[in-house]
């Protein structure tokens, strides 16, 4: 029997998965979301070093050698060497925030979310001059909101778990 329309995509209107833009954007989806996970992960673990930070922080790299990667089929080569060394800033950013936090530190949390400000508007610049069509403020909302969401992630270590995790799921989906 045919199935009941829920008002999703129709099978005319799904992707073609033999076009290279396509699979790009299904592998980054999934390496972005696997980002999402791991720097949480990496966070959560940064308030004391050991094996455990460790192992999440190596980890998390590999992560942004392959998002690296698959920035650079599309982007030029100064572009993708930018987007790296920009990537790598937010990553230690949000750890030196998590590990402030962690320390009850102000002015170490008030260094971390300066850089993690300043990040935001240089990321999104890069995203603006590689794709010019990206509405500007969109990029900047966008990029902002990924640091905003992980900065959440520190209520884990205050005990409050309804916002830790509702902020790691909207990352996640990020």
């Amino acid at each position: 029997p045919p199935r009941p329309d829920i008002g999703g995509p129709s099978p005319e209107g799904a992707p073609d998965f033999e076009l290279p833009a396509v699979n790009l954007r299904i592998v980054l989806d999934r390496a972005l979301g696997e980002h999402a996970f791991l720097v949480i992960e990496t966070m959560r673990t940064s308030a004391e070093e050991g094996a455990d930070f460790d192992a999440a922080a190596a980890v998390l790299e590999e992560n942004t050698a392959e998002i690296e990667e698959l920035a650079s089929a599309v982007l030029s080569p100064s572009q993708a060497e930018n987007f790296g060394e920009q990537w790598r800033n937010h990553v230690a950013y949000l750890v030196d925030y998590a590990r402030a936090v962690a320390a009850d530190d102000e002015d170490a949390t008030q260094l971390a979310e300066s850089q993690l400000h300043t990040y935001s508007e240089e990321f999104s610049a890069l995203l603006q001059d590689a794709f010019p069509n990206l509405p500007e403020q969109a990029v900047e909302q966008l990029v902002g909101e990924h640091a905003s969401q992980l900065q959440q992630v520190t209520d884990l270590a205050e005990g409050n778990y309804d916002a830790a995790y509702r902020a790691i799921r909207e990352t996640y989906a990020h």
